[in-house]
């Protein structure tokens, strides 16, 4: 059976019927962000007060994100949007306190995914080999995953001082702000988007602040790797 599966890929492939419209591939970007990651674990049914925060810190790490082609309401018009997906894993293992950031022998391990629709305005927009701008908003849906334990430091409550063991994963909202500075292939993003999930006795709103330099690849180049995979003379 496999090997009929691999003989009609192959016939398929090597067809003049078969054709991607490279053009309709989604974006695909590699860079390097600096960020500061936090969790804010806060209880429901309070006035959402804050009973605890765990940080990382500034952190530098590599990113790999797909977006949609950007689409624009007019034709003529600055006024556009894109899909973004993006995800990562993490390690939190500091408390805020204070303003302050304390060791207090806890640590929670994440992974998020989130796809966020952006709508924006696109200044210089028509200029040609030069910067442009993008500024404005994303709300979309978030995956994530905690698995760690926290220590309540909220003061005057009936928790203060408890360690409060997590283990949730769910879906919830990510919204956040959007600016992005582009110059041909390389740009430079200021986003915040983070997902927020709960459980029956907490919400956990994530807080993720990054910098971040980015460089499109060129559809051509897959287009090319693909040609010389598939189709060689």
């Amino acid at each position: 059976m496999n090997r009929y599966i691999l003989l009609l890929l192959c016939t398929l492939l090597s067809s003049n019927s078969f054709a991607i419209n490279w053009d309709k591939m989604p974006n695909i970007s590699f860079g390097t962000e600096v960020g500061f990651k936090s969790l804010s674990v806060i209880e429901k049914n309070s006035k959402n007060a804050e009973l605890a925060k765990m940080s990382k810190g500034l952190t530098i790490v590599p990113s790999v994100v797909i977006s949609s082609n950007a689409k624009y309401i007019w034709e003529d018009d600055n006024w556009g949007y894109h899909v973004q997906v993006k995800g990562g894993w993490y390690t939190m293992d500091k408390q805020t306190i204070d303003e302050q950031s304390e060791d207090l022998g806890t640590q929670i391990k994440g992974i998020s995914i989130y796809a966020v629709p952006v709508g924006y305005y696109h200044f210089n927009k028509k200029v040609v080999d030069n910067w442009t701008y993008k500024l404005g908003l994303g709300a979309g849906l978030g995956w994530v995953s905690l698995d760690g334990d926290t220590k309540i430091t909220k003061t005057n409550h009936t928790l203060t001082g408890e360690m409060v063991s997590i283990d949730n994963t769910g879906f919830g909202t990510a919204m956040g702000i959007y600016f992005e500075a582009n110059y041909k292939n390389h740009s430079v993003v200021l986003q915040n988007y983070a997902p927020q999930i709960s459980d029956n006795h907490f919400f956990y709103q994530q807080h993720n602040i990054v910098v971040a330099y980015r460089y499109q690849i060129e559809k051509q180049w897959f287009k090319d790797v693909f040609e010389k995979k598939f189709f060689k003379n």
